[in-house]
């Protein structure tokens, strides 16, 4: 190929590349103009909703809403020392508050729901048992011991006892010139010097003993017990009133003493002695019942029980993370004394959170902590006038602490290092 035809050939193929790369031009440019268009239009709409919101009025902010402002640029109205409030009430709620009523505490004593009062009644004793608690360890049972006249049995006695002696006793005085006589023990049913019946209360079941002969009711529908202790020598016919059948069989045994003795029927009796349901508490004000463990002395049996093992635990140093591994909660209420009157329950002023930690560094050991000391050393507002002890970090010496509440944790803590918790 000569010179000529190849200069022809070259320019064929650059007229033909040209040709190429301009189509690929052109379509790039249809990209980015395709591209620009769609930005623009999304801008566009974006403006428009931003003048939209700016135009339309924007309601206010709530005071609930404002609070963690204000609260994170201001002090609160109430110090609390040395912590936020809002970290002081999340370890607030994480320990546990003492009870309201620190009476009768007793350690591994059962909880509300399984620790009703359960009576032990003797059949042959007037004295009963009230279980207070159970020693975890030996098992063995606490109890505080009563005695109960025969009114007090009744008044506590099932509704249909109740009602069994009255309809037997309004049965039985119906006869002329009987009379009753209700001692400590018994309700006694005597003719002039005759005694003619006795009532009791054994357990929750109503006796009666009658001046009749055991024997004659053998092998009968009477199914009488004979009673041979000297206290029933003149009525030794006990007669249990367990059904509404037992009633009308006793009516009819009362039938017979009337005939026995030459009684007369007089005028209907008809009194109600439905005794009404009263506490033990009420009856040991009546004087119906006689406590052989006081309360008071039951109280004082727990707390020096509690306050032994405490000692046995004590800590010349001691952490809120440790505690509850130490003793538990029903030994540490248990030792807590409650100086609170029914006025003194009504504080006035605001409500404050102090850190055993914080204690623990203003105080020196043997110091009495109050709201007064706390107030002189700025540790609370002068406003507040109820203070509640958590737990925090560490204690290392002997405080004695009158405040108003604590978490159970806190009085751990200031127990197991020899101090002493008053609930004022």
């Amino acid at each position: 190929m000569n010179t000529h035809n190849r200069i022809l050939a070259m320019t064929a193929i650059l007229d033909f590349l040209k040709e190429e790369w301009m189509i690929v031009a052109a379509a790039c440019a249809a990209l980015i103009i395709v591209l620009i268009t769609v930005v623009v239009c999304a801008i566009k709409k974006k403006s428009k909703r931003v003048t939209q919101a700016v135009k339309e009025p924007q309601p206010a902010p709530s005071v609930r809403e404002a609070t963690p402002v204000i609260a994170e640029e201001s002090e609160p109205t109430v110090p609390v020392a040395e912590a936020e409030q809002t970290e002081e009430t999340k370890q607030e709620e994480a320990q546990h508050d003492l009870p309201e009523d620190l009476h009768l505490v007793a350690p591994n004593e059962p909880t509300v729901a399984t620790a009703q009062e359960i009576a032990v009644a003797v059949e042959e004793s007037d004295e009963v048992e009230i279980l207070r608690g159970i020693e975890s360890g030996t098992g063995l049972a606490i109890v505080a011991r009563y005695k109960k006249s025969f009114l007090a049995k009744l008044i506590q006695a099932p509704q249909e006892t109740k009602e069994y002696y009255s309809a037997l006793k309004n049965a039985i005085l119906s006869y002329k010139k009987t009379t009753s006589r209700v001692s400590w023990n018994y309700d006694s049913i005597n003719s002039g010097r005759t005694q003619l019946a006795k009532f009791s209360v054994r357990g929750k079941t109503l006796n009666v003993y009658l001046a009749l002969a055991p024997e004659q009711f053998e092998d009968s529908k009477y199914k009488v017990t004979a009673e041979s202790s000297a206290k029933y020598e003149n009525v030794p016919c006990r007669y249990k009133i367990t059904s509404a059948r037992r009633l009308t069989y006793a009516l009819e045994l009362i039938a017979m003493l009337a005939e026995k003795f030459s009684l007369q029927a007089g005028k209907e009796h008809n009194e109600n002695y439905v005794y009404p349901y009263e506490s033990t508490e009420a009856l040991i004000e009546r004087e119906l019942i006689k406590e052989l463990i006081s309360k008071e002395d039951y109280e004082e049996f727990i707390r020096r029980r509690s306050q032994k093992e405490i000692d046995r635990k004590h800590r010349e140093f001691v952490s809120a993370a440790e505690v509850n591994a130490i003793i538990s909660d029903e030994v540490a209420i248990s030792v807590v004394e409650d100086k609170r009157t029914e006025e003194g329950k009504r504080y006035v002023g605001k409500k404050g959170i102090i850190n055993i930690d914080v204690l623990s560094r203003n105080f020196q050991a043997g110091d009495v902590v109050n709201l007064q000391s706390l107030k002189e050393k700025g540790l609370i507002d002068s406003s507040v006038g109820y203070v509640k002890v958590l737990a925090r970090g560490t204690l290392n010496k002997l405080l004695t602490v009158d405040l108003q509440n604590y978490s159970i944790e806190a009085v751990k803590m200031i127990v197991l290092t020899g101090g002493k918790v008053d609930r004022v």
